[in-house]
């Protein structure tokens, strides 16, 4: 037995060695965010020091350190800081600034998961960021976007399946066999597959829905009906996580990729041909749409909405009172305990005590200020109109317009999130959102002309004229 792990291990090395040197960096990438969304901690985890280790954890150094190497045997793209790599730093920065002026190592006295803020920004901000600067330097070629887009729609099928088992119970059906706990994770009773979270697993499912439809161009017909016979299975994902802002979300970034590639002269029809649907579906279903269901009553579900009032209330007088700068990074849950002693208001705010923020716009301008909210907002709008600038470069390859409307809607499903939820705290979509957008900086840098970068000023690769059709 001993000598049956000594090879494995020798094998395992020398296939190691060589992604180190040689391998395909998001195939590495694409490992680490299916191993960080079913393998995390609450899988295994082994103590070693102050930070355990964690099957994602180790893929993520296994990552970085063939980035690393890959770097220094030139096989990276190297290139002058965009906008968008500029707003980012400085967002780090604000955000780096504002832990460690406050206490970073305190717990904070609510949910026993909540980190504490120094956790919390490595987990949140920092590991991402170093994801978005793999992708910003992947060599990245119409094969490797495929496999990126493909990966999903795959995944997406494991995660819907799961989903509709959680949701019928049949518990043998599901692996890992942590889903079927209910003090793991949270959300339990909706559909949340090995993410353990509901928000999280609805960002994926999009993600995978998106990815499948701009991949089917490109499959043949056993490919096609495959992909044909998977849709309802990801709707039916989306649909049992029992979360508003997901269902938004997916909407929207569908939305999306349908209209942008239709002919301009169609895009307002089917505008306002959808808005008015959508307002006509809120109107005549918004007693539903609030009071629906979940893993608790119809009740409590209409209360989770009335408690982002409370939220949007606590937040207005911390601004109030710390506007610039905030009451620093990671500390809304101590620092907001005076504020919910308030008696003036007539809104239940007691009932929040306990709880981490539910909107990440609020969240970031109560702890770290307008100044914070600026880069933050600044940071997801370069992102997007760099997206955009791929999007409209009509010499782009197809498969390049293609891969920045994954981004644009990427983007536009993850602001539907932050709209309602803390998702920071969720390393999960961080590291997905941040790894998306890296690769769209290297395609930005690529195929758009310098002129459109000004002031940043690169020399595009090579570029194949090709139509989006």
């Amino acid at each position: 037995m001993e000598l049956l792990i000594v090879l494995a291990a020798l094998v395992g090395l020398v296939w190691f060695g060589a992604f180190v040197l040689r391998g395909p960096l998001l195939v590495g990438a694409i490992v680490f965010l299916l191993l960080n969304a079913c393998f995390g901690v609450y899988y295994w985890a082994m103590e070693a020091g102050p930070i355990p280790l964690t099957l994602d954890r180790l893929a993520l150094g296994a990552l970085l350190g063939a980035y690393v190497v890959q770097i220094w045997l030139g096989r990276t793209v190297r290139a002058p800081l965009t906008r968008s790599d500029k707003w980012l730093i400085a967002f780090l920065l604000a955000l780096g600034i504002s832990t460690f002026t406050h206490d970073f190592r305190v717990l904070p006295e609510g949910p026993p998961d909540v980190p504490t803020p120094l956790w919390h920004l490595l987990t949140g901000y920092i590991s991402p960021a170093l994801l978005y600067w793999l992708g910003r330097g992947l060599p990245l070629d119409q094969r490797q976007s495929r496999w990126f887009l493909g990966s999903f729609a795959l995944f997406g099928i494991y995660l819907g399946v799961t989903g509709v088992f959680e949701i019928h119970h049949q518990w043998s059906l599901v692996y890992p066999q942590i889903i079927s706990h209910p003090d793991i994770g949270l959300h339990y009773g909706r559909a949340r597959g090995p993410l353990l979270h509901s928000v999280a697993y609805g960002f994926f499912l999009t993600a995978s829905l998106v990815g499948a439809w701009l991949w089917w161009p490109g499959v043949r017909r056993v490919g096609s009906l495959l992909l044909l016979v998977s849709l309802p299975i990801y709707l039916a994902g989306i649909y049992y996580c029992y979360t508003r802002s997901v269902w938004l979300g997916a909407a929207v970034g569908m939305f999306w990729v349908i209209l942008l590639p239709l002919p301009v002269r169609f895009r307002p029809v089917v505008l306002v041909a959808t808005t008015a649907l959508a307002l006509a579906v809120g109107i005549a279903k918004w007693d539903s749409i609030l009071g629906f269901q979940r893993d608790y009553s119809a009740e409590g579900t209409r209360d989770s909405v009335s408690m982002r009032g409370s939220f949007a209330y606590v937040s207005w007088l911390m601004f109030l009172d710390h506007p610039l700068v905030g009451c620093g990074f990671g500390q809304y849950i101590i620092a907001s305990d005076p504020y919910l002693a308030d008696r003036s208001s007539d809104l239940q705010l007691d009932a929040i005590r306990t709880l981490v923020h539910h909107n990440m716009f609020l969240s970031v301008l109560t702890e770290t200020g307008l100044v914070g909210l600026a880069l933050f907002t600044a940071l997801a709008i370069s992102w997007f109109l760099d997206a955009w600038r791929v999007w409209t470069c009509k010499d782009a390859p197809r498969w390049v317009r293609q891969q920045a409307l994954f981004t644009m809607a990427l983007l536009l499903a993850y602001l539907m999130q932050v709209s309602f939820h803390e998702v920071s705290y969720l390393s999960m979509m961080q590291n997905l959102l941040f790894l998306v957008m890296g690769m769209n900086t290297s395609l930005c840098l690529t195929y758009v002309p310098k002129q459109q970068l000004a002031p940043v000023l690169v020399t595009p690769r090579s570029i194949q004229p090709a139509a989006y059709a």
